[in-house]
Parts: C-alpha cells; sequence; structure tokens
C-alpha cells in the first residue's frame, strides 16, 4: 500500500472509557503492540496483515496539536 493510504482512525465513545484505533501502518500496529496492547481483529490481504484494531483506556490517546 502506498504511505498515503496507511490510515490510522481513532473512535471515542463518549459513554465509556474506551476508544477503538484501527491502523493500516504496521508500525503503529508494531509499536502498539510492543507496547502491551492487543489487537482483537487483523485483517489480511493476500495472507499479509494489513490492518489492525485495538481497544484502549481513553486515557492511552494524547492528542498533541503543534
Amino acid at each position: 500500500m502506498a504511505k498515503f493510504e496507511l490510515e490510522t482512525i481513532i473512535h471515542f465513545d463518549e459513554d465509556g472509557d474506551t476508544a477503538t484505533l484501527y491502523t493500516a501502518a504496521k508500525n503503529k500496529a508494531d509499536m502498539l503492540i510492543k507496547r502491551g496492547m492487543k489487537p482483537i481483529t487483523i485483517t489480511k490481504y493476500r495472507d499479509e496483515e494489513n490492518g489492525w484494531t485495538f481497544i484502549l483506556p481513553k486515557w492511552c490517546i494524547a492528542v498533541k496539536p503543534v
């Protein structure tokens, strides 16, 4: 996939304490896995992993504006 196709999407549940994070960027998934997070789903295309979904506590997400 081209770099511009490697999206990362964060969905916050306003009622709960969790956020869902989907990424098509292997380096982002590897970073989360290395830090102890486990994907709830992994999608594949032609036997190659190309998408990971994680459930995270909201406090794990930090948005830092420039």
